[in-house]
């Protein structure tokens, strides 16, 4: 079943299936970072990011009322810790979900000052967990949601921008796949080298 399909947390069995099959093929988001962004509560580990730009939820045992999300919510994507777009999902008049499937409609849109400063401040962590395209949902200044599986919104952005995100997206990873297999045969090296030692130490015993 394609991942885009798929909605967190994902089954512990198909991430063990992804790691079995790294190595062969090519997955954008590293595996471990895609472990660690499997639930509801992983924007509450961005350390780097205060307080003002996450909403106070269940975790902190207080709900905040964000008066933004009657405009609908903000769909931003992010690659290789960058911004490179986003739009609005506006919700329809006879339901509160900011969702395209529930009758919401797509916008376009300009990010504030605030927002940007936020992308600043998540993009470094992104990196640092492997996840190299995500999509993030914002209701004004506050981070919500790390979308992994189903980063969707390029066409949408494509639509209402001129854009051609998917060029992007393409070209990361022809530059992300040869780096990849260069770390991987150097990891193989100093394993065969391990081998090769181990094997000359129980020989001299």
């Amino acid at each position: 079943m394609p991942l885009h399909s798929l909605d967190a947390p994902l089954d512990p069995i198909v991430l063990n299936f992804l790691d079995s099959i790294k190595a062969e093929t090519v997955i954008l988001n590293d595996v471990d970072g895609i472990r660690k962004v499997n639930n509801k509560i992983y924007t509450t580990s961005f350390h780097t990011v205060g307080p003002e730009y996450l909403p106070e939820t269940y975790v902190s045992k207080n709900k905040e009322y964000l008066e933004a999300a009657q405009e609908g919510d903000v769909r931003v994507l992010m690659l290789g810790g960058e911004y490179v777009g986003a739009y609005q999902r506006r919700p329809s008049p006879d339901d509160i979900r900011a969702n395209i499937q529930a009758g919401a409609t797509a916008h376009a849109v300009t990010l504030s000052d605030e927002q940007h400063q936020l992308l600043r401040k998540i993009g470094p962590q992104l990196m640092a967990d492997g996840l190299h395209f995500v999509g993030l949902d914002l209701i004004g200044n506050k981070l919500l949601e790390v979308n992994v599986l189903n980063p969707g919104g390029i066409t949408n952005i494509n639509r209402l921008n001129r854009k051609k995100l998917e060029k992007k997206v393409l070209d990361y990873v022809e530059r992300l796949v040869p780096e990849r297999h260069a770390k991987h045969s150097e990891l193989e090296l100093r394993l065969s080298r391990l081998a090769e030692l181990r094997q000359h130490l129980d020989g001299a015993h």
